[in-house]
């Protein structure tokens, strides 16, 4: 068992083994994943309950889901970072002073100081790869937040209508990819990715699916800059 199996297993050990706490019962909805929770969403999501409150009461409402947010998004991003830098000590990536990775901003300098084939194809693994061989990670990281924060859905989501700490996370890994892309920017400007561009793609590949954790060398490629800001293409 690697060590993302290792800690997605702890995470689902530390739900499951422990009695159940007393639940917060939330909609799938409740918090947005990168959007301000403005008033109209308040009003939305409190329904009846919010028929007679005034603007500033719902903006205040709004603030609250905010801050609710922030702490989940605090939350995954360590716990995102602590999956990837295992997998970095795993497959032996080093720093630009040439030892062992140990914290987050070790990956991107590894990235930066060496463009090398064999470094590619161990970045590709701590930025998609291992999460590709563990596709209900996302899920297994939300069980664990929400059971740390007393918390259930009304209702039980699905592949299709993922509940909202589930969406953050996922917006918060990939948050963490572009953090190791951008890293490289000053140096050689090459980009891991795993979309394709639209250069590349022909009637013939239309439809054709990536191969989920397989390293494809065409992947890596030279971003563009568009009035000045640099584009990023490793939307996951």
């Amino acid at each position: 068992m690697d060590g993302c199996s290792n800690l997605l297993h702890l995470a689902d050990l530390c739900t499951w083994l422990q009695p159940r706490p007393v639940q917060d019962i939330i909609s799938l909805t409740r918090l947005l994943t990168d959007k301000s929770h403005d008033p109209n969403h308040v009003r939305c999501l409190e329904g009846m309950s919010a028929v007679d409150a005034t603007h500033e009461q719902l903006a205040k409402l709004g603030q609250d889901l905010d801050n609710e947010r922030a702490i989940c998004r605090k939350w995954a991003g360590e716990a995102i970072a602590k999956l990837m830098i295992q997998t970095a000590k795993e497959l032996g990536l080093k720093n630009k002073r040439e030892r062992p990775v140990c914290v987050f901003s070790d990956i991107g300098e590894s990235w930066a100081a060496d463009k090398s084939r064999v470094n590619q194809v161990k970045l590709f693994e701590i930025m998609f790869g291992m999460f590709d061989k563990h596709r209900d990670w996302s899920l297994r990281l939300e069980r664990e937040f929400m059971y740390a924060h007393n918390v259930g859905y009304s209702e039980v989501p699905s592949p299709r209508k993922k509940g909202c700490y589930e969406r953050i996370i996922s917006y918060m890994k990939t948050g963490k990819v572009k953090n190791i892309n951008q890293a490289a920017l000053k140096t050689h400007g090459l980009q891991i990715r795993i979309s394709r561009f639209n250069k590349d793609i022909t009637d013939k590949n239309r439809f054709d699916k990536r191969i989920k954790g397989e390293f494809v060398a065409a992947s890596v490629s030279i971003g563009y800059r568009v009035l000045g800001c640099h584009v990023v293409y490793c939307c996951y």
